[in-house]
């Protein structure tokens, strides 16, 4: 192969750049102004988004490329992230998820009876009750650190968009990369999903679906969301049947415990295992911060279907046609990668 000509030059400087801005650059802010968690989750949020829309807009001629170039970054970020522990131990689910485990086996509620651990962070104790569904503690290699876990499986879902320059660019980026080294579960959700929704295994898609709402809320609220909205009303009933299921014995066993924190987590007033003052969800928020995990699902919401996104937003969000037309020019509405 021959030099590069000018304009190949130009995309390439052009699209490093913005790999770089968008991937690595506003973790180094974050690091060096010593933001709130609250102000660096949105600040990481919004960066993630960046790329995969300049993607879109530019007259890029291959920009596959440069979502790959995003994930190999991500990755070695990623790992430094695993053996340094920079930009890691926001969250001790890595921790939690396998105690959870070991008192389900003991016979113990998660969702009744503290949990007790050391937390990374200068080994702080913590304690608390299990806001996950059920399926979250048991999803999972004994013995294998849950952050390698959660990481291993980010590195599937890569390799499943790789070659679909949208979802890779969002799934693929440091922002998810972070979430999974940081231990959250619901990459795990996340991959069932994506192997169920787009039919990846055949006739046990529909189980993966289950599996995954059985892990977290969020997947079931996007299960019901995505089938619902295409009027798949018997996927949308087996889902609902199969997660009622793996619910069932741990409402039976501890009814009013399990509806407060796995359900309303912790924000009625009623609960008796409410810790906080603020019982609404903006008062979740002012005393929590916004975790990393909760922007994840939106952003991959878009990333496996980002022209049905569009769509939503235009329906159902006021204005949100006219800003779409300013962001997105209806040439630019072609999205490459697009599941929907």
């Amino acid at each position: 192969m021959g030099p590069l000509g000018p304009s190949a030059r130009s995309e390439w400087v052009l699209g490093s750049g913005l790999v770089l801005g968008t991937q690595v650059l506003p973790y180094v802010l974050w690091e060096a102004w010593g933001l709130s968690f609250v102000a660096s989750t949105v600040l990481l949020a919004v960066s993630a988004l960046l790329l995969p829309y300049a993607l879109v807009r530019l007259p890029l001629d291959r920009p596959i490329r440069f979502a790959r170039l995003a994930a190999i970054i991500a990755f070695l970020l990623a790992l430094q992230s695993l053996f340094t522990w920079l930009w890691n131990g926001l969250t001790d689910e890595y921790l939690e998820i396998p105690g959870y485990l070991g008192m389900i086996l003991q016979g113990t509620d998660p969702y009744s009876h503290l949990l007790t651990i050391h937390g990374h962070l200068a080994g702080e104790v913590t304690s608390g009750y299990d806001l996950d569904f059920p399926l979250a503690s048991f999803f999972l290699v004994p013995g294998v650190d849950y952050r390698w876990f959660e990481f291993a499986l980010w590195g599937i879902l890569v390799v499943l968009f790789w070659e679909r320059p949208v979802p890779l660019s969002l799934v693929g980026g440091t922002y998810f990369a972070l979430v999974a080294v940081n231990g959250y579960s619901d990459v795990g959700a996340m991959l069932l999903l994506v192997l169920g929704l787009e039919q990846r295994l055949g006739r046990w898609s529909g189980v993966a679906v289950v599996l995954a709402s059985g892990i977290r809320q969020f997947a079931l609220a996007l299960a019901f969301l995505l089938l619902g909205t295409r009027r798949r009303w018997k996927e949308l009933l087996g889902v609902g049947l199969g997660t009622a299921l793996i619910l069932a014995p741990f409402f039976l066993w501890a009814p009013v415990p399990f509806v407060c924190n796995a359900l309303l987590f912790q924000l009625a007033p009623g609960c008796p295992t409410n810790p906080q003052t603020n019982t609404t969800i903006l008062g979740h928020f002012l005393d929590y911060g916004i975790n990393l995990n909760y922007l994840a699902w939106p952003l991959f919401v878009l990333a496996l279907y980002p022209a049905e996104s569009l769509r939503w937003v235009r329906r159902w969000i006021p204005g949100g046609g006219a800003v779409l037309d300013r962001l997105f020019p209806r040439s630019a509405q072609v999205i490459p990668g697009d599941a929907s």
